[in-house]
């Protein structure tokens, strides 16, 4: 699974790159294949890997061989390669805040709805004259339609922006994938103890 940690992503899942997190990483001759790369708190993942060190690095597992890069040039483009999928998920949380917002204003007119609901039914079980609230009501469904338009248009960005950062995670897991091949064969990727 991709994720991609940052205060402004916190809200925003990433889509699972590839289910149970086999092949992440585009390397001949492999099975499996997970990644890690850590830049501070922040971090881009995939596959079954949970790396806690905070240094800059690229962790990774091919075939149940654990690695790790630490080179700053290989980690840098490492990083660079996933800076567009960040932006992205940077866009789907501002997004993402935008449809909580309309959400609670719709919950706020729906509980009015609902207590105007509940005041009409208790006057008629008691007989009672009932208040006419047609002109609220109208009122209310009137919001309520302009907001679910809201949301859908919000709705729609979002799934755009879903293609997108499906094709750009494609593109930065190739490049990562040769970039790791290429560190794996020069030496710059070492052995890892654990991961």
């Amino acid at each position: 699974m991709l994720k991609t940690s940052a205060l402004a992503l916190a809200l925003v899942p990433f889509a699972p790159a590839l289910a149970g997190g086999e092949g992440c990483l585009d390397i001949p001759s492999t099975r499996s294949t997970a990644y890690q790369i850590t830049d501070g708190d922040n971090s881009s993942s995939c596959g079954e890997i949970d790396v806690k060190e905070r240094e800059d690095a690229i962790w990774f597992r091919v075939d149940g061989q654990s690695w790790v890069v630490r080179d700053p040039a290989v980690v840098a483009e490492g990083q660079r390669l996933f800076a567009r999928v960040s932006e992205i998920g940077a866009e789907q949380g501002k997004l993402g805040a935008k449809q909580g917002r309309l959400g609670a204003e719709q919950g706020r007119i729906g509980a009015e709805q609902g207590k105007i609901g509940a005041r009409q039914a208790v006057a008629a079980l008691r007989d009672e004259e009932v208040e006419d609230y047609g002109a609220r009501m109208a009122e209310l469904g009137e919001e309520m339609a302009r907001l679910g338009r809201q949301q859908a248009v919000l709705g729609d960005q979002q799934r755009e922006l879903g293609e997108t950062m499906r094709r750009e995670i494609a593109v930065a897991q190739k490049g990562l994938s040769r970039l790791l091949e290429k560190a794996m064969k020069d030496g710059t990727a070492v052995r890892a103890s654990r991961l």
